[in-house]
């Protein structure tokens, strides 16, 4: 957030300073006032709200498990990116769609990471913290966060790789990312409101996603007609050597 004052406010508070400008007076003073008010609401705006997973009411646990390697654990490192997404309905969301909040967070590219201790949650320290929409400042809006295998920057990007080691998270269903509304702050002097993901959640009983790989039936029965080719081929290998 950018706290510089406006060249209009260093002007006035110049002049009074020199005594050019007398903002004794009950109209100048009116009007040093609504010029300091407006700097303010330039400089912290609107449209915040925060992200975090380790809040009261919004403690959300992020894992993975690989159906096909057997792999599982909690979201840490680096690995993994969060990223905050709305829309004005929350049908949109369940289908996929949604638009990324961009800025702030790592790079300032509006991602998080999971680097919180324990491991699985987004918090102020690993890039959570607040996020801002201009757009839907006042306005009732739905989020969803979602996680997926970095280095891809987006969750649509890794999503449309289909590949067995790269994780995303599901958008509807009982293992998806919650969806929940909240309204970014209207004025500069509003509290940022915290986005609850998972109300009487707790630190000790969080809301659990997990991001789950489960190869396709089709590529099961190619993986295991490869295994019985390979099979085969070194059963008629044996045979010839004997």
């Amino acid at each position: 957030m950018n706290h510089t004052l406006s060249v209009r406010t260093r002007w006035a508070l110049a002049l009074a300073r020199i005594g050019v400008w007398d903002p004794c007076g009950l109209l100048k003073k009116a009007a040093l006032l609504a010029t300091l008010a407006l700097s303010h609401g330039t400089a912290f705006g609107q449209g915040w709200v925060c992200l975090n997973t380790v809040s009261t009411d919004a403690y959300v646990r992020y894992g993975f498990i690989n159906g096909l390697t057997g792999e599982s654990g909690w979201c840490s490192g680096e690995r993994f990116y969060a990223g905050l997404y709305w829309a004005t309905d929350r049908r949109t969301l369940e289908t996929g769609g949604g638009t990324l909040v961009r800025g702030g967070g790592t790079n300032d590219t509006g991602l998080a990471v999971f680097t919180t201790s324990p491991d699985g949650f987004v918090s102020t320290i690993t890039f959570g913290g607040n996020r801002r929409l201009f757009e839907r400042a006042g306005q009732l809006t739905f989020f969803q966060l979602r996680a997926w295998s970095a280095p891809y920057e987006r969750w649509e990007a890794v999503m449309a790789t289909g590949s067995w080691h790269d994780y995303w998270t599901c958008v509807s269903g009982g293992c998806g990312s919650p969806i929940v509304t909240a309204t970014p702050t209207a004025d500069p002097l509003s509290p940022v409101p915290q986005i609850l993901w998972a109300p009487g959640s707790s630190s000790a009983d969080p809301r659990v996603v997990m991001m789950v790989v489960i190869p396709e039936p089709n590529s099961l029965a190619l993986l295991a007609l490869g295994g019985l080719l390979l099979a085969a081929w070194h059963g008629r290998r044996g045979t010839k050597q004997r």
